[in-house]
């Protein structure tokens, strides 16, 4: 009988088994090292065979975290499995792979335990937001549907970058759920570090005359005509709606 759950495993209870999976890539291996973001990893399929705990999807992940020092990853266990069948679910995952949503790995991940975005959960909240974990539309300026923007921020700049950026938007936009979406956060983050030395109630009082949403359509148009990304118009976007009207100590925009 085959049976399944979640669980932080150690690393170096893990193992691979070679015959009927690929050669490692060390180039692969490497590209997740250097853009390595554990919610994109998810979790390791393992089958627990005769006392040993065997990676049958997951193996350049796992080489990746040793790589980096990870201690324990998030993995769904199961029990039960034949040799045969390992070979069988291997097959199956590496071909009829469909990409879970964002938020259900993030879930997943929170039920897991895992460090990382249980302190996301955490920072979002102890600045007085919620996480949509349900994948449901909301207009609720509190709650947050970019995880995606909100981890980023944090696993690429630091708690301090991810406090900054929500106290900023919730009080300039503290009733627009525009100023929640990802761009927005991303763009806003940003700025934030780029002009770290301006007054922020200076800027978040000419800021808060320009909508969200009006930064959102200027800075799509802009992707759309030039190409780029998006939070970095919403940077440069902010910085020349903090230099109007103003005579003097202007942003250098470039």
């Amino acid at each position: 009988m085959m049976n399944s759950n979640t669980q932080m495993v150690p690393l170096d209870r893990l193992m691979c088994d070679s015959s009927y999976q690929r050669a490692l890539s060390p180039p692969k291996v490497a590209a997740m090292v250097k853009d390595w973001d554990p919610l994109a990893a998810g979790f390791l399929v393992v089958s627990r065979r005769n006392g040993l705990l065997h990676v049958v999807d997951g193996m350049h992940r796992l080489a990746a975290m040793r790589r980096l020092k990870i201690q324990a990853a998030p993995c769904a266990v199961y029990d039960g499995l034949t040799y045969e069948r390992e070979a069988q679910l291997f097959a199956t995952l590496n071909t009829q792979r469909a990409v879970p949503l964002y938020y259900v790995v993030f879930r997943a991940l929170l039920a897991a335990g895992v460090p990382q975005v249980l302190e996301v959960k955490r920072i979002v909240e102890a600045m007085g937001y919620t996480l949509n974990l349900s994948g449901s539309g909301t207009t609720n300026p509190t709650m947050i549907s970019a995880i995606r923007g909100v981890e980023k921020i944090y696993r690429q700049h630091g708690e301090m970058a991810l406090r900054d950026t929500l106290a900023f938007v919730r009080a300039t936009w503290p009733d627009d759920a525009d100023g929640i979406r990802q761009t927005i956060l991303t763009g806003v983050d940003l700025f934030l570090r780029k002009w770290s030395h301006l007054d922020r109630e200076e800027v978040r009082q000419k800021l808060s005359l320009m909508a969200p949403r009006v930064l959102l359509r200027e800075a799509i148009a802009r992707v759309k005509d030039s190409g780029g990304e998006a939070p970095l118009y919403i940077c440069h976007l902010l910085g020349v709606a903090y230099n109007k009207g103003k005579r003097t100590r202007r942003l250098d925009l470039g």
